[in-house]
């Protein structure tokens, strides 16, 4: 059986910062690379065989640290990146993107698509291709360091999965070709 781990990457600028975070490409933080050794312990003997990674910094500098920790080659998946949700607003501080643009924050907080951003249909159908090409590699371990969006995007939000913490993380199977939930630690639920 073929099992995929997919794994929230950790805590990074935008985290600490108050910065829309989004498609914005922040660094992860020294708590986040930390945690990321702490992290790949705790995976040594779940036979992951390679780790495929969002190539945003805040996922890819901590998975060639999990990498390099299990023994394992990287990958990176362009379309493991996170959803454009902010538009014009990634990057920016909350409070400055309130005062320079307050019709827009109204809409993102009202979870409404703004301009310059991706629409959920296409990041779903994105994130569901990576999802279907990762799944078809030759491995039968692998570890997936992206985003919550993506996770969640990717699972269909089963299970009602509403947050998924730092270096939370999903054992996931297929089965009649849909995914499966086997195991999870760091989520929380409707």
């Amino acid at each position: 059986m073929k099992i995929l781990y997919l794994v929230r990457h950790g805590e990074a600028l935008d985290d600490v910062e108050n910065l829309y975070g989004g498609s914005a490409d922040h660094e992860p933080t020294e708590k986040s690379l930390k945690d990321a050794a702490s992290f790949a312990e705790t995976f040594k003997e779940k036979g992951i065989e390679i780790v495929i990674a969002s190539p945003y910094l805040r996922a890819k500098n901590p998975a060639t640290i999990i990498a390099q920790k299990l023994g394992v080659s990287l990958d990176f998946e362009n379309d493991l990146r996170e959803k454009n949700r902010y538009g014009a607003l990634s990057g920016m501080t909350k409070e400055a993107a309130r005062e320079k643009y307050p019709e827009l924050v109204k809409k993102i907080e009202s979870f409404q698509d703004i301009e310059g951003a991706e629409k959920e249909d296409d990041f779903v159908k994105r994130v569901k291709g990576a999802f279907e090409k990762i799944w078809q590699r030759k491995e039968k371990t692998k570890l997936v360091l992206t985003h919550m969006g993506v996770i969640r995007a990717g699972l269909g939000f089963q299970g009602g999965v509403i947050h998924i913490d730092h270096y939370g993380w999903v054992k996931t199977a297929k089965n009649d070709g849909k995914w499966e939930i086997l195991e999870s630690s760091g989520l929380k639920y409707l």
